[in-house]
């Protein structure tokens, strides 16, 4: 997946889909760079980059080098994140109490 947006990236690597930041938001360049991804978030310089997945195998060593990333963490991290949201929208919501 080819992507410049960082929540559609990290949604898709969660669950194994391999994913490239083009023309990266500054924000996804930044997650790409702390996930050891930054090799795979291509900036304007680095668009030729696009033309050598044509060469035989490129797309398999691309999968490969996505397929580093263990995407438990991520999952985690969103489910947590959810949660997060789901018991902030309740306090606001007036349905819970602030848990202060």
């Amino acid at each position: 997946m080819f992507t410049s947006r960082l929540h559609v990236a990290i949604a898709a690597m969660s669950y194994g889909v391999p994913c490239v930041s083009l023309l990266p938001r500054p924000k996804t360049a930044l997650g790409f760079r702390e996930l050891g991804l930054g090799a795979l978030s291509w900036t304007r310089p680095h668009l030729w980059r696009l033309a050598r997945l044509l060469r035989p195998g490129a797309s398999e060593r691309l999968v490969r080098q996505c397929r580093r990333l263990d995407p438990a963490p991520l999952r985690r991290d969103a489910e947590l994140h959810l949660r997060d949201l789901e018991q902030q929208l309740r306090v606001l919501g007036g349905l819970e109490d602030s848990p202060t």
